[in-house]
C-alpha cells in the first residue's frame, strides 16, 4: 500500500512538472477551414510570393476585381463578423490538378499556412490566387507559408 502511494505521488510530481514545463505559446493547433476558394488565375491584386488577411468586404474589394467577387459564390455574402479569409499567390511550373491546405496556429497571433501543391503536366504553368475562409483571426496576425511542391 505504501508502496503504491509513493509511486502514485512520484508519477503525479512528473506529470505536474511536465505540464508547468510547457509554454503556452508551444501548443501547436490545427484551425478548421471553412471553406476553399477556388483557385484563379486572374483578377487578384497580390504580388508572388505574398499572403494577406482579407476581414472586411473594403478589403475582399481592393483585393478581387468585382467581377470575380459577383461571380464567384464563395465571395458571396461572406459574414466578415465571424470569418478571415487567407489569399496568397504564387507561380508555378506546371498547372495545378489540386491543392490541399492546413492553417496550424503557432503561437498568440502567428500561423504556419501548409500548402500541398499537385500539379497536372498538361495544363499550362504562370501565376495563380489560393485561399481560405477560417474563423475570425486577427488583422495583424503573421502567416508564414509552408510549400510543398508534389510531382504528378
Amino acid at each position: 500500500m505504501k508502496t503504491r502511494r509513493i509511486l502514485f505521488i512520484t508519477i503525479s510530481l512528473i506529470l505536474l512538472i511536465g505540464i508547468s514545463g510547457c509554454d503556452k505559446n508551444d501548443i501547436v493547433l490545427e484551425i478548421k477551414i471553412n471553406k476553399e476558394l477556388p483557385v484563379l488565375y486572374s483578377g487578384c491584386n497580390l504580388a508572388e510570393g505574398q499572403i494577406v488577411i482579407i476581414n472586411s468586404q473594403e478589403d475582399l474589394d481592393k483585393m478581387y476585381k468585382k467581377e470575380y467577387i459577383s461571380q464567384l459564390p464563395e465571395f458571396q455574402n461572406i459574414d466578415f463578423t465571424k470569418y478571415s479569409l487567407i489569399v496568397g499567390a504564387r507561380s508555378y511550373k506546371r498547372g495545378i490538378a489540386k491543392l490541399e491546405h492546413l492553417l496550424m496556429k503557432t503561437g498568440n497571433a502567428t500561423y504556419d499556412y501548409k500548402l500541398k501543391i499537385c500539379y497536372n503536366l498538361t495544363l499550362p504553368a504562370g501565376t495563380f490566387y489560393y485561399g481560405i475562409m477560417v474563423n475570425k483571426i486577427p488583422s495583424d496576425a503573421k502567416v508564414y507559408l509552408d510549400a510543398e511542391e508534389i510531382e504528378p
